[in-house]
This record gives structure tokens, sequence and C-alpha cells, in this order.
């Protein structure tokens, strides 16, 4: 049964340093041409709608689109599902994006969930990630957000980057605590090596910051989000009044779901997909109505592991040996050690990580692979 949809706008108007999504910059023409054939591939997955709960539209970032190749899209997904039925249609967004005629228009066509992406509210911490808002655009953008009929949001923010310090991490903190937005999504930075931060961090033109202040400032964040009433559900995200990412569920709970657009991955049938990553290749697939997709490698029972211990709550054992017709110790039978060594805990038939697990989770995940 597929749950969710997961729709790829690649277009950024700036490359963030940071980031090694498959994006770009690109003309309004190659945009154009972008909507139809994600339009056409919409079209083509229509019978699979039937039992959908979620839709997400992600990338790249979605709202540098024009404001007319958005709406197109909208009504296009709007005719192709009944988003009267879709629990939680969710959009990303950049907070220069953000005004009241925007988010009227996600109304309109049923969104009614936005992804912002803040990352911090510290000028210098912008530049070093290469964003193109300052703080005053982040209120403002939260201000207009708080004033119009989507009620559920979720601001994304990173913590260890370069030049990070904890005055500007306290900063962040309260400014959730101001504004009480529903969700949080709070990512630790990766270094990946393609990205212009890897590249300077490689040249040593960056210094990186210490590991233990890193880890210093994850039990900080966590901490204090708890105070403010937060949930802590899975390792980087943390809701108020149970309004969890129901479309992140989906991926944490290894259920099955559709992806379109460039790059998209899918997951069905107990199979794994993915779309052509180059533009050209994936206009190819597309428009000829090949639908070219890429099966990649997928052990099942790992994948539930590493993905269902992401969820603070863990795993049902019970749904393990259901699932997969043996014990999860006997099929990983090295996760025992550490339940002696309180990274790993067993309560009501769910296998989850301690505090301290939390911030060890590579030492199980290398056991488990």
């Amino acid at each position: 049964m597929i749950k969710g949809l997961y729709i790829h706008i690649p277009f950024c108007d700036q490359i963030c340093s940071y980031c090694d999504f498959t994006k770009m910059v690109a003309n309004k023409e190659i945009k154009e041409k972008y909507i139809n054939a994600l339009i056409q591939e919409l079209r083509h997955y229509k019978e699979y709608y039937k039992d959908l709960k979620t839709i997400y539209i992600g990338g790249g970032t979605p709202s540098s689109l024009e404001i007319n190749l958005l709406e197109k899209l909208l009504v296009e997904i709007n005719n192709a599902i009944d988003v009267s039925l879709i629990e939680e249609f969710s959009i990303e967004t950049n907070p220069n994006d953000i005004n009241i005629n925007l988010l009227d228009l996600f109304y309109k066509y049923g969104v009614n969930r936005i992804s912002v992406g803040v990352q911090t509210l510290s000028d210098k911490g912008c530049i070093v990630l290469s964003r193109n808002h300052k703080r005053e655009d982040i209120i403002k953008a939260i201000e207009v957000i708080q004033e119009s009929s989507i009620t559920n949001y979720n601001l994304d923010f990173i913590y260890g980057f370069p030049y990070q310090t904890i005055e500007s991490l306290k900063k962040d903190i309260q400014f959730i605590e101001k504004y009480k937005p529903p969700h949080i999504s709070y990512y630790s930075l990766i270094i990946e090596d393609n990205t212009i931060l890897g590249y300077n961090i490689s040249k040593n033109i960056i210094k990186p910051l210490d590991d233990d202040l890193i880890a210093d400032y994850a039990i900080y964040i966590n901490g204090e989000l708890k105070k403010q009433g937060y949930v802590h559900y899975e390792f980087s995200n943390f809701a108020r009044n149970n309004l969890y990412s129901k479309h992140n569920m989906i991926y944490w709970d290894l259920e099955e779901y559709i992806g379109i657009g460039l790059n998209a991955s899918s997951f069905y049938n107990n199979r794994r997909y993915i779309n052509p990553n180059r533009i050209t290749d994936y206009f190819n697939s597309v428009f000829n109505r090949k639908y070219y997709l890429e099966e990649e490698p997928c052990v099942l029972d790992v994948e539930f592991v590493l993905m269902g211990l992401r969820k603070l709550k863990g795993i049902d054992i019970l749904e393990f040996k259901e699932r997969f017709n043996i014990n999860i110790f006997e099929r990983f039978p090295g996760l025992k050690k550490f339940l002696g060594s309180n990274l790993l805990v067993l309560e009501d038939n769910y296998l989850h990580f301690t505090e301290k697990g939390v911030l060890l989770s590579n030492q199980v995940y290398l056991e488990i692979i």
C-alpha cells in the first residue's frame, strides 16, 4: 500500500555551501520543461494514489519556482489526487520567498504544512552556509506564516557549522521559544566532500568545529527543546501537540512511497528504485515514456532496523519478528552487547536508543551493516 508521494523540485536561487542534494540554478525555460515532465510522470503513476496519506514537495527549493509554474503543478496534483483525503500536504520554502499571497496559493490547493529552511538566525552563520537571507527576513517570514491559514509548519535548523558559538546557538533556541513553531528539524551539519564547504575545509580555508563541542551543542539543543515542551521523537526532529511529520514517518517505518522528479527514489513491492540523476536523462526517460528506474540494493530487515532506530520510540521487536520471521537478536546478535553498555534499551517490546546511544549511534549502526 503506497502511502506517500514525494515530488522533487531541484531548482535553487543560490547553492548552499553545505548541500549535496540534487539541485541546480536554471533558467525559466528549463524550469517550465521540468514542470511539464513532472506532470507527465505524475499522471503516469495515477493508479497508485488511491491509498495516499501524504504529499511532500521538496528540493532544492520549490518556492523558488515562478508562481505560474508552481500553480500549474498544484493544479495537476489536485487533478490527479483528491487532496481533501490527504492527511498531510507539505512543501518546502525559503524565508525570502514567503509572503501571504504565496501561502494563500498553497492553502487554496490543499497544502496544510510548510517547511522553512531557516538553518540559523546568525548572519555570520548564514554567510558560512551561503544562505541568502538574514535574521530579519526569517522573523518576517514566521510572522507572515502565523497570520496565514496554514497552522502546521516546520523550521529547519543546523548546528555544528564552522564559527558557530554557544551564544549564537542560544539565540536560535530563544527564537524557537518566542515563536513556538509546531515542529523543529534540528540537523547536525554533515560535511560532504562534493560541496563548497567540504572543499574549503579540505583546503584548510575554513576550520570545522571540534566533535566534542558539536556533541555538547546536541545535548544543549535536546535539553532546551524538551524544556519548551517539544517531544524529541526522531534523531533530528521535535514536535509539539503530536504534530509529527507524517510523511517522514513513512520513511522511518519502511512503508511504501512513490518519488517523482529528478533523482527521486521510490519504495514499493519491497524494492527501492531511483530516477535518473541527470536532467537530460530524466527528460528522455519521461518524454519517451520509458520511465527508467534503476533498482537500488535494499536489504529489508537491515533498512527496517536502520530507519526504525532513528525514532526515539524505537523498533517494535514483535513487528520485526512478524515481518521477517526471525527474532531481531538472532538476526543481529551484536545488538545485545549494546544493551549492556547503555546505548540501547528494551522496554515494552520496543528496542530504542538511550540518550547516550543517540550520540554514539554510529557504533550501533556499524554492527548492523
